[in-house]
């Protein structure tokens, strides 16, 4: 909504609850330009410049995103953060410094560190890890709000507890039927995060999952070098993964324990699995 405001196109935004109030308020705040999946698994799919093309444009999306946020007026401080992919096991260490020659040949940044260089970088003990710079991190919820402001300030239309019940083709457009009123327009940008279960076609492409983040409360600098860890982004190799960092006030985030994703989630499921992942991160 910003960016096409700013370009002078006429732009409604609706969003069925509050603004930042769902997925993005609950979000890590990870900018990173490494996805999910491996270097070698996407070249395995789509072939080397296939994975090289989606690596390149991930690097560009991040580093677009902390320009702009860097730029916009009341946005929260954007903080610089190397990520670190590492392995426990001696067994993996041959599969992930292979990767990082998959990498290296498409021409995609990062370092080897060994375990003591990676205990000098990240502060705990591994068998092996890549180091990547260019990510960061930044609160998503704040981010989210100096970009409504500054999307409302360029002219955009912003409507909270708005929900869009269908969207149909008229005329060459496309007309969103709010149940309060009706929106004509030439476009729609449908921009949910994932794929909810109101767009049936699209959501039956997808396996979503369900995942866990624990928080510590704020702690103070003798609790924090009793952890030990740097200011870096931490993932694992494992499947699902784990991945932990430093908020800026000092919280500790350790998620992870992906789940098949359940539509109906009790109180009891909830408190096991984050006592799950609670053991998972003493390990």
């Amino acid at each position: 909504a910003h960016q096409l405001a700013k370009a002078g196109v006429r732009v409604v935004l609706i969003d069925a609850a509050r603004i930042g109030r769902g997925s993005t308020a609950a979000s890590t705040a990870l900018l990173m330009q490494e996805p999910d999946a491996d270097f070698g698994e996407l070249a395995g799919r789509y072939g080397a410049s296939g994975a090289r093309d989606i690596w390149e444009s991930s690097r560009l999306a991040v580093l677009g995103l902390i320009r702009t946020l860097n730029r916009l007026p009341g946005a929260p401080q954007v903080e610089s953060r190397p990520s670190i992919y590492f392995t426990r096991t001696d067994e993996q260490v041959r599969a992930l410094k292979k990767e990082l020659e998959a990498r290296h040949r498409a021409g995609v940044a990062g370092e080897w560190l060994t375990p003591a260089r990676l205990r000098r970088a990240a502060g705990f003990d591994a068998a092996g890890a890549i180091f990547t710079r260019g990510n960061a991190q930044v609160d998503p919820y704040r981010a989210c709000m100096a970009f409504a402001r500054a999307a409302q300030q360029a002219g955009a239309h912003l409507h909270e507890r708005t929900r869009a019940h269908a969207i149909r083709q008229r005329d060459g457009g496309v007309e969103v039927d709010t149940g309060r009123a009706r929106i004509s327009a030439q476009r729609v940008v449908i921009a949910t995060g994932y794929a909810t279960p109101e767009f049936r076609p699209l959501a039956g492409r997808f396996r979503l999952s369900d995942t866990y983040v624990v928080a510590t409360p704020p702690l103070d600098r003798a609790a924090r070098a009793a952890i030990g860890l740097r200011e870096v982004m931490l993932w694992d190799t494992g499947r699902p993964y784990h991945y932990a960092r430093w908020t800026h006030d000092h919280r500790l985030l350790f998620g992870g324990h992906d789940q098949p994703h359940k539509r109906k989630t009790t109180e009891a499921t909830i408190d096991r699995r984050i006592s799950a992942l609670q053991e998972e991160r003493h390990e």
